[in-house]
């Protein structure tokens, strides 16, 4: 989870860190709408792509899939920035952890979790 707010907090790249060795990809991140963003990253060994693709495994509604196959093993980025496809949602107290399906989720089906540690302010 990221706050949209913390981000422009962050200090500049550094020259050493943008050699050509490091890859850097670019988003917009007021395309999204949400205040908050969730970064889902994942590595995938491009002979197991059925791991990412199936009724059980489809993104959210309005995520965006950044797949990055110049590596091995695969990066595969989803961002998420909608308030309906926020896996880690804050509250006031806390944050609310969300299902969608068995690759995206932050909690068990069914449950709703409210956590202190978490606590915004």
């Amino acid at each position: 989870m990221i706050r949209k707010e913390a981000l422009s907090k962050s200090p500049e790249l550094k020259e050493r860190d943008q050699k050509d060795k490091i890859s850097l990809h670019e988003i917009d991140i007021d395309a999204y709408p949400s205040d908050t963003l969730n970064l889902f990253i994942e590595l995938l060994q491009p002979n197991k792509q059925e791991l990412i693709h199936g009724a059980s495994l489809d993104p959210p509604h309005d995520a965006d899939v950044i797949i990055f196959d110049t590596f091995d093993p695969w990066i595969v980025a989803t961002i998420l920035g909608h308030d309906h496809n926020l896996l880690i949602r804050p509250k006031h107290d806390g944050v609310i952890l969300s299902h969608f399906n068995d690759r995206y989720t932050a909690n068990k089906p069914g449950q709703t979790y409210f956590l202190e540690a978490y606590k915004m302010g």
